[in-house]
């Protein structure tokens, strides 16, 4: 069996970066997703809104060359609270950091001793803004504070235990689950609860302004972790729902880029590693290419579609082929990857990816890409076509086209 892969690389950020103008279309793998502009609650105004992950165990803060006339925002989520410490709903009450929420913060301003910050900027939450203050060390540079970063609001649920909060609203989370994406952002756990679209809405309307003011500036912007995960999914980073409540540690911290209407993000340090390697893999398998088509009961299958062939597909012994979309953990992931490429028939493949890692099957040949590189994502390409697979059949990343112009 023969693997290709690709390391995470932590600097220099790959030439290749996912960027869109807002208004946006954000792709996510197979699919797009048009990021709308709506109500955003709060008395806030309305906007509109690739990545690599990096480890924040360790980190190199000779960042990258910014572009020219872009501001570089360093948003990070406070240190720890006795409410985090003991899963309270905070929202926009507040709790104090704890000994070990102010010594993530000093981390956190060791780290960036060397950045050239020419402005902060922080949620008006007391545990934000203490984080900020924290972080900028001894530097005479003020806090602006804006209600526009802040956590979401909960409402009456703020103050009690996570737990009880879900026990009481377990059928509205059953029912979110049901609904198309695009109304999943719309949705209301509650009443009084503010949606993921109103969150990330109001906080992109304010990243937007602080880019807009301090172009060709590094920037410091202190928030909460649900705005921090809200971004990334939102900027196509992961599928929805897939980096849930906790899964951003305290003082993570993303660097990204933006002029007031593009938005680059070029550094994520902070997804905790238990959360991000389970995330789901997505994909089709096509079952005519199998072999042996029990492999197929070792995937979860979603949906499935039959499609007429064309000789475009270039099958001529086919009339039809049956695909089916499917979800693997990714604990399986290389594992199945094996055994369906010992499996696949022919000229044919299999592919599926998490937003970040995409898996590449051809017969006898596995390559292993990160979602940024275009040299990994050339060779997976180059090696299809030598098997006699249709190049257009073989364009498997949704920035092909980008990459060509370029």
């Amino acid at each position: 069996m023969l693997w290709e892969h690709a390391a995470w690389v932590q600097l220099p950020v790959p030439r290749i970066q996912r960027c869109w103008t807002v208004p946006v279309q954000i792709w996510t793998p197979r699919q797009k997703i048009l990021a709308g502009e709506g109500a955003c609650g709060l008395g806030s105004t309305p906007s509109s809104p690739n990545t690599k992950v990096l480890d924040s165990s360790s980190s190199n803060l000779d960042t990258p060359k910014m572009k020219k006339d872009y501001c570089t925002l360093y948003i990070i989520r406070h240190g720890e609270t006795e409410g985090n410490r003991n899963h309270i709903v905070m929202g926009h009450s507040d709790a104090p950091l704890t000994e070990a929420g102010v010594y993530q913060a000093g981390e956190l301003a060791t780290l960036f001793k060397s950045v050239d910050f020419s402005a902060v900027y922080s949620s008006d939450s007391p545990r934000s803004f203490r984080t900020a203050n924290i972080v900028i060390g001894g530097r005479s540079l003020p806090i602006e504070q804006s209600a526009r970063l802040r956590e979401r609001h909960f409402s009456r649920f703020e103050g009690m235990p996570s737990e009880t909060f879900k026990e009481m609203n377990k059928d509205s989370f059953v029912s979110k689950e049901a609904l198309p994406e695009h109304e999943r952002w719309e949705f209301k756990i509650a009443g009084c609860v503010e949606s993921d679209a109103s969150l990330v809405e109001r906080v992109i309307s304010e990243l937007r302004k602080i880019a807009s003011i301090h172009l060709g500036k590094k920037v410091l912007v202190s928030t909460h972790g649900g705005p921090v995960r809200h971004l990334l999914m939102k900027f196509g980073f992961a599928p929805y729902d897939s980096l849930p409540s906790g899964s951003f540690k305290n003082c993570g911290y993303i660097v990204m880029e933006s002029n007031g209407t593009e938005f680059i993000v070029k550094e994520v340090h902070g997804i905790k590693k238990h959360e991000s390697d389970m995330r789901k893999f997505r994909g089709v398998i096509i079952e005519e290419s199998l072999s042996d088509k029990k492999i197929l009961n070792q995937a979860r299958i979603i949906s499935t579609e039959t499609q007429k062939v064309t000789l475009k597909h270039n099958t001529p012994d086919l009339s039809q082929w049956t695909l089916h979309t499917v979800e693997i953990d990714a604990d399986l992931v290389e594992e199945l990857s094996k055994e369906l490429s010992a499996n696949i028939r022919g000229t044919w493949y299999a592919d599926f990816d998490n937003g970040i890692t995409h898996y590449i099957i051809y017969p006898n040949k596995v390559f292993r890409a990160d979602m940024q590189s275009k040299e990994r994502y050339d060779k997976a390409k180059a090696y299809g076509i030598s098997l006699g697979i249709p190049p257009y059949q073989v364009d498997f990343h949704p920035l092909e086209e980008k990459w060509k112009r370029e």
